[in-house]
């Protein structure tokens, strides 16, 4: 590693400097990660080619394009230049020294990430009754002891205030351990297999909102990412983005919400607030992008943990209100489901009363869909692989038809006859058969996740058609369908199970054998028992 024996001091209150690395404070990203910047990392350490420069100026660039800049407050806030964690982690790992730190929050971070990566050793000190941290990177160069023992920076130790010692007593009261203030249930492998965990949800912040959930509806994201499908899974992992709750305390600065609220909680938790879409209130397309409910890295740098838990603090911009009269178990399905396909179908205009609409799929999509089409005044048709799934279509949704998608004959009889079509089908199917059934000028819309996505282009130019994509919505489009579904009596269905029957639901759902959403009920004193099953 071309880092041997550079040191970096970690102090506690001081302020944050890249050596030149960053340059004005007010630099732009793009000339951040210019030619000019991989060459200020050649002039740390001459030997590092050019072409291994810029190799790392263009990582930090993507994991900025990826994950956005978070401004980071308090002693970082002087530097008037906004870095996310992950890429402050990466300017250390690129050699750039480092004055200070933000919390011990973040030194935490920083040597979890660093020695993960076999970057540097930590070696733990104690002088009297301070903490002293000694920090240098790997390989050990021989001369490196002594300069970092001048160099230590010592964080004193602190004794617990008494606020603390409350927070004690009431973890102990919740039958809560010192690990938390926060009871959930976790998956720790790529097993998915979901048990007792306990954790520390943030201090509530002037603008958050805390929650008490009550429900937590069951997502196929969920099976995703305790099961680490797509390889990004940060374990231990809460799942959980379809929460319905009641506001136990809110912020100095909310104004929506006060205690005893119900309230609901999406796929995402924050945003940069700042970019075209932010402030157009479509928060889920942030340029800078937002912040999942769980697995993702929120802005104090901490993973993010979801429903599947006593409660949570979320900031209320991305909190939704409930009205009194709708049942929270029927709100929470709406914060993924429900959205997914009111957010498109508002946006084509698919609420027109006599036109006609196709719905691909019947499952925790497709069956909101139904209900949305109705609800606008459509005419519907039901597509499924499965004849099992017609009765449920005509007699408990509503739709006028069903049709058997294998079947040509009702395929052909159906040839351009309909305006619209939501494809929510994530398994791969063709679409040529499918864009033939829309009339000129016809949209179809993918909300489905299916490995391709394959037609000839004669689909889409002869009858001058539409395929358009989506998935959940924006702050703005959430609230409107919440108001819209409890206006018109609009209820998902869903099958209501305790939070222990978590793993055998999970099971259930990868086999489709769910009809349409799983809801789990969280008691007022959350269970801290094993969950069924649990090894």
């Amino acid at each position: 590693m071309w880092l041997a024996g550079r040191v970096f001091r970690v102090s506690s209150g001081a302020n944050c400097t890249g050596n030149g690395l960053i340059g004005d404070a007010t630099a732009s990203f793009s000339r951040y990660f210019s030619r000019e910047r991989a060459e200020n990392l050649r002039k740390i350490n001459p030997k590092v080619s050019f072409p291994e420069a810029n190799s790392i100026a263009t990582e930090l660039y993507d994991v900025v394009k990826q994950h956005g800049p978070i401004t980071i407050p308090n002693t970082w806030a002087q530097a008037k230049f906004q870095l996310s964690d992950r890429v402050f982690l990466n300017l250390i790992s690129s050699g750039v020294g480092v004055s200070g730190l933000n919390s011990k929050t973040h030194m935490k971070i920083m040597l979890k990430w660093m020695r993960g990566r076999k970057m540097l050793k930590l070696f733990p000190n104690q002088v009297g009754s301070n903490k002293t941290f000694l920090l240098c990177t790997l390989p050990e160069d021989p001369h490196v002891t002594e300069f970092i023992n001048s160099t230590a920076v010592k964080v004193q130790s602190k004794k617990p205030s008494s606020k603390k010692k409350k927070q004690k007593q009431r973890r102990c009261k919740a039958g809560m351990s010192e690990k938390g203030n926060c009871i959930g249930y976790a998956a720790r492998d790529p097993s998915g297999f979901l048990s007792h965990y306990e954790f520390s949800r943030r201090d509530l912040g002037t603008d958050d909102v805390s929650i008490r959930i009550t429900h937590c509806g069951v997502c196929y994201a969920d099976v995703i990412w305790t099961r680490n499908k797509h390889g990004d899974s940060k374990y231990p992992l809460v799942p959980g983005h379809e929460i319905a709750g009641i506001v136990k305390e809110v912020g100095s600065n909310v104004q929506r919400f006060k205690v005893g609220d119900h309230v609901g909680v999406g796929t995402y938790v924050n945003s940069c607030r700042d970019c075209e879409y932010c402030n157009d209130g479509l928060e889920v397309q942030c340029v800078k992008g937002s912040v999942f409910t769980f697995n993702g890295v929120d802005a104090d740098g901490t993973i993010t943990k979801g429903g599947y838990s006593s409660h949570i603090v979320v900031h209320d911009r991305y909190c939704y209100k409930i009205p009194d009269n709708y049942p929270l178990a029927s709100a929470a399905p709406l914060l993924c489901a429900g959205i997914t396909v009111y957010a498109p179908m508002m946006r084509h205009k698919m609420n027109q009363p006599g036109k006609s609409l196709g719905v691909i799929g019947l499952g925790g999509l497709g069956h909101m869909a139904v209900k949305f089409g109705k609800a606008f005044g459509l005419s519907v048709t039901v597509f499924s692989t499965s004849i099992s799934k017609k009765e449920e279509a005509l007699s408990q949704l509503g739709a006028d038809k069903f049709v058997l998608s294998s079947d040509q004959e009702q395929m052909k009889g159906l040839v351009k006859s309909l305006d619209f079509i939501v494809d929510t089908a994530s398994g791969d199917h063709p679409f040529d058969p499918y864009m033939a059934l829309l009339k000129t000028s016809g949209i179809l819309v993918l909300v489905g996740f299916p490995s391709e996505v394959k037609f000839s282009p004669a689909s889409l130019n002869l009858g001058m058609r539409t395929v358009s994509g989506s998935i959940t919505g924006g702050t703005k489009d959430t609230q409107e369908m919440i108001d819209f579904c409890a206006a018109h009596g609009i209820h998902p269905m869903i099958e209501v199970i305790p939070i222990q029957y978590a793993n055998e639901a999970i099971d259930r759902l990868t086999k489709r054998d769910v009809k349409y959403r799983f809801q789990q009920v969280h008691p007022s004193s959350f269970p801290i028992e094993k969950s069924k099953g649990q090894r």
